[in-house]
């Protein structure tokens, strides 16, 4: 199914520098993480996110250029090469993008800016709760844990980030704003 997305980029070769914005629902547990009380924003928050990155970069090689970065530069260094995509349910049907297989839903593969800790950036961060503004802060205990990466082997670690297509509201590429229709 063709997405304006895939409209977008359908003529861009390489990797391409971008700014997305993304209208998503966060992931959530049922409790808080330390005090056990119910969380009173399950199925009411989404999150509104800017942040820029690279779509088509390659993520063995940003990993293995890592891995280079931090060895003792006399030793030999074993060349990344990544798990299977979702267990092997995930398959790449583009440049920039992957495709659930069982599910059926399609993600851009965004490799994210980072800062100089290697923390990626983000550009504007808002949290709504029934549509109003609240600080991340008062959610923070309520979000799902996220994982570090496992398989690396480097102290610092290559963000990735895959992002379902519908979730996108705004792709900003040299400047020209294109959204969502």
């Amino acid at each position: 199914m063709n997405h304006w997305i895939d409209e977008v980029l359908a003529e861009r070769r390489g990797a391409v520098a971008v700014t997305l914005v993304t209208n998503t629902i966060p992931d959530m547990v049922k409790k808080h993480r330390e005090t056990k009380e119910p969380n009173p924003y399950f199925g009411r928050l989404r999150r509104i996110c800017r942040r820029p990155g690279m779509l088509g970069a390659k993520y063995e090689n940003a990993v293995s250029r890592q891995r280079v970065a931090e060895a003792d530069p006399n030793s030999e260094v074993e060349a990344f090469h990544a798990e299977a995509l979702w267990g092997g349910a995930g398959e790449h049907d583009g440049r920039f993008t992957v495709r659930h297989k069982t599910r059926g839903t399609r993600y851009l593969v965004l490799f994210p800016k980072r800062d100089d800790e290697g923390t990626p950036i983000v550009l504007q961060d808002l949290w709504l709760c029934d549509g109003i503004e609240i600080p991340m802060a008062t959610v923070d205990p309520y979000l799902s844990a996220k994982e570090r990466a496992r398989n690396q082997e480097v102290e610092r670690t290559i963000p990735w980030r895959t992002i379902e297509l519908d979730n996108v509201v705004e792709l900003v590429i040299g400047g020209v704003v294109h959204q969502a229709r």
